[in-house]
Parts: C-alpha cells; sequence; structure tokens
C-alpha cells in the first residue's frame, strides 16, 4: 500500500464538506441548508448536489488510477481490494457528511448509518475481486476501469439516502423524485411520473436501471 494512502483518504473525507463551504457557507440545522455567511442567502439542494456531484466526478479518477494499477501489475489483487475499499470508505462517509451539514453535525447514529452504506459497498466490491479471480471480470479490459467507476458514483446514492434519513428525523412525510438527466432510464422516469409520495417509499437513488449512474434527486415536504 503507498504510504500516503491513509492521508490521502482522511483528506478526502473533508473535501465534499469544504467544497460546500469554501464560499463561505454554514450549515443551518434548523432549516437543513448551507447559508451564505456575506448575504444569508441559503443554498438550494440542487446547488449542493451540484457541488458533491462535481466532487464525486472528480474524485472518479482516484478510483480510476487504482484499477490502472492493478492492470499494470503494480498492485496485487489484495492490494487493489484494500485501497478500493480505503476509498470507497473516504469518498461516501464525506457525501454523507455533507449531506448532514458537516461533521459537527453528525451524531453516532449517523455515522452508524453511513457505516451500513459503506458495507454495502464493501459487499458489491467483494463480487468485484471474486469475478476478477474466477476470470468473469478480466483485468486486462475496459470494462475493469468502467466497472470500477461505478463506486465512486455510487456515493451520490450514499448522500441521496443520508438526506433521506435526515428528512424523516426531521419530520418530513413526502418524497418526489426529480430527474437528473436529459436521457433518463425508464425506471427514473416511472418513478417521477408518480410525483409526491410518502417519504420512504420509492425507489432509492441508484437502485433504476441506471444504476449508480442516476443524477435523480429527491424533494421533501
Amino acid at each position: 500500500m503507498d504510504p500516503q494512502t491513509n492521508d490521502k483518504q482522511s483528506g478526502n473525507q473533508n473535501k465534499v464538506e469544504a467544497a460546500v463551504t469554501a464560499a463561505l457557507f454554514l450549515y443551518d440545522p434548523a432549516k437543513r441548508a448551507y447559508k451564505s455567511l456575506s448575504t444569508g442567502r441559503y443554498l438550494t439542494a440542487q446547488e449542493v448536489r451540484k457541488v458533491v456531484d462535481a466532487v464525486i466526478d472528480s474524485y472518479q479518477a482516484e478510483f480510476v488510477a487504482i484499477s490502472a494499477r492493478l492492470q499494470a501489475g503494480e498492485l496485487s489483487l489484495a492490494e487493489w481490494q484494500m485501497q478500493m475499499a480505503q476509498a470507497v470508505k473516504g469518498l461516501h462517509v464525506a457525501t454523507a457528511v455533507a449531506a448532514n451539514g458537516g461533521f459537527n453535525n453528525m451524531s453516532q447514529a449517523d455515522y452508524g448509518f453511513v457505516g451500513s452504506q459503506v458495507k454495502r459497498q464493501y459487499q458489491f466490491l467483494q463480487g468485484f475481486a471474486d469475478d476478477i479471480v474466477s476470470g468473469k471480470q478480466l483485468v486486462q479490459s475496459g470494462s475493469l476501469l468502467n466497472r470500477t467507476k461505478l463506486y465512486a458514483q455510487a456515493a451520490r446514492g450514499t448522500y441521496e439516502q443520508t438526506a433521506r434519513r435526515r428528512e424523516r428525523l426531521a419530520g418530513s412525510t413526502e418524497e418526489k423524485r426529480n430527474l437528473g438527466a436529459s436521457d433518463s432510464c425508464q425506471t427514473c422516469l416511472d418513478e417521477a411520473a408518480k410525483s409526491w409520495q410518502p417519504i420512504g417509499t420509492l425507489r432509492a437513488i441508484g437502485d433504476s436501471l441506471c444504476l449508480a449512474n442516476c443524477r435523480c434527486e429527491f424533494s421533501y415536504k
């Protein structure tokens, strides 16, 4: 494992929050929104998601670099899996923290919930490794890198699931799916057409035909 890996991953956990707060925005727990300290304006949920999406897309390159090192023979499978797991944890925790308004707003229960989301990704990662061992997933294949990208993109689902839990705990009772792409899959189109539904009843972000590539988001009331 690279000697800088732990430093990288601990730093990654702050970067989504840092990106949102870089322009002097502070989280307001009462409104569950980020507020500009200079203008008093609140960021919309869509504006925060744009920041989160941009950070996820930028860190996708780090995930791909790990798999590229596996292809180059610079990492053993065990080393690859360890580094992927650390990258997954760092990014998914960071997006969850951003959804909750920063580290200062995270409770032990919140961390427990995020842990369950990360554990799910670890299970998928184990399946990825098993496919490599069995030969189902070829290392020297472009599909390896494409599959790797999904582990970064899946952090968007972790963000949305954390926000959904936050809203439920705050008393929101309904949710509505907002399409995030002009070429949304049929599952997302069908879910969005349902409009407002009891919170927790619509398919989760990522639980569609487009999987981790889903760009949809939820509104709550």
